[in-house]
This record gives C-alpha cells, sequence and structure tokens, in this order.
C-alpha cells in the first residue's frame, strides 16, 4: 500500500536507518568507491521487492542530500530504473505523484529508461509524467 507523497519525502529525514543508507550511497559514489557495498545493499532490496516504500524513500535521501546535483542521471538511470522495473506497479502512483509536485525528482526520473523487466504500463505512466508541464 503506498503511503501519503508526504511520507516519502521525509521518510529520509525521520527514519535513521534510512538517512544513514542514503548518506553513504551518496558519499560512495562521490568517492567512485569500487566495492561500493551500501549501494549493492539498496540493490538487493529493490530486487527483493519487499519494501518499494523505503528504497523509493532511501532513492528520495540520495536525492535531497545531491545538493547540486551532480549525481542526478545516475540515480535515475540506476535506482529508480531499478524499483520502476521491479516494483513499478506498487509504486507508479506516488511516483506520478512526486514527480508532479517535486521539479528536481522529476529530473531525476527523465533519466529513466524502459527495461526488459518494466510493465508497459508502467512506461507507459512515466512517459505521460514527463510529457506533462509546469
Amino acid at each position: 500500500m503506498a503511503l501519503p507523497t508526504e511520507a516519502y519525502e521525509v521518510a529520509w529525514k525521520n527514519d535513521e536507518s534510512i538517512r544513514a543508507t542514503a548518506e553513504a550511497i551518496l558519499q560512495e559514489w562521490q568517492n567512485d568507491v569500487k566495492e561500493a557495498e551500501k549501494s549493492w545493499e539498496l540493490t538487493r532490496l529493490i530486487e527483493s521487492k519487499e519494501d518499494p516504500q523505503r528504497a523509493l524513500s532511501v532513492i528520495l535521501g540520495i536525492m535531497a542530500l545531491d545538493l547540486r546535483g551532480e549525481h542526478i542521471s545516475l540515480l535515475g538511470a540506476g535506482p529508480l530504473e531499478d524499483l520502476l522495473g521491479h516494483s513499478g506497479s506498487a509504486c507508479i502512483d506516488s511516483i506520478e505523484r512526486l514527480a508532479a509536485r517535486n521539479p528536481k525528482f522529476k529530473q531525476v526520473l527523465s533519466h529513466v529508461w524502459p527495461t526488459p523487466e518494466m510493465d508497459s504500463k508502467v512506461w507507459q505512466r512515466v512517459k505521460e509524467v514527463l510529457e506533462q508541464t509546469g
């Protein structure tokens, strides 16, 4: 069951483990760490399909902590694309609402491409969100 949009936006602030994971992943990306253990933890969480809401909250935390937007393309083409591929139908409603109210998140979403795992209906909804102006 999807949480209210606001819950995702603040989860990374209010849940210490989500914040720590988001901070660690961003740090790994900034330092170009080859054995990026925290990044692999997020990948495993996404692929397990156990908690897509938590995965989305971590993604939003990384986005929020990336103040200069240096990793927007990596975030969209990596974790967010994977999340949509593995649990898109479970989180597309929240992703649509987030993109409508958060221009930075919409920019992250613009780096997502369809994958073989992604449901075609989910991809269609992503395209529709990205075509909306405003």
